[in-house]
């Protein structure tokens, strides 16, 4: 799931996607295909990079407030 969150382009997240389809868990584990499929692909654009690549990205630093 991580490759998925984080592919490039869309080749990449379609790529992930299926290889995780691919997984033995996929089949085994009905509550995983629900969760992803319902939950988690349904808001792939607040999930995965290549969605919110344009977006701004900042990182916060701190020391624990010992600035």
């Amino acid at each position: 799931m991580r490759e998925i969150a984080h592919a490039e382009d869309m080749t990449k997240f379609n790529d992930a996607v299926e290889a995780l389809k691919e997984l033995p868990i996929w089949n085994q584990n009905k509550a995983l295909r629900d969760w992803f499929l319902g939950t988690w692909l349904k808001e792939r654009k607040r999930w995965a990079w290549v969605f919110r690549k344009d977006e701004l990205q900042v990182a916060i630093h701190t020391t624990n407030g010992l600035e």
